[in-house]
């Protein structure tokens, strides 16, 4: 199922939290959040530290137009 998917790919960034690039918008990018994509459709801002990862954000690439 997508959900599962979904969930699947968030715990992964867990484990290469530094893999995807700090955000190119001001908003999130001052603040150090990264975007990862998912499904070619989906877009994750978050951002982490030693302890944990924080997922503010999945986005469909269509609202970002």
């Amino acid at each position: 199922m997508f959900i599962d998917r979904l969930y699947e790919f968030g715990e992964s960034l867990k484990i290469q939290p530094e893999k995807y690039p700090i955000n190119r918008f001001p908003k999130y990018k001052n603040r150090n959040y990264r975007t990862a994509i998912f499904d070619r459709n989906y877009i994750f801002f978050y951002r982490y530290d030693t302890k944990f990862l924080n997922i503010s954000n999945i986005v469909h690439t269509s609202r970002l137009k």
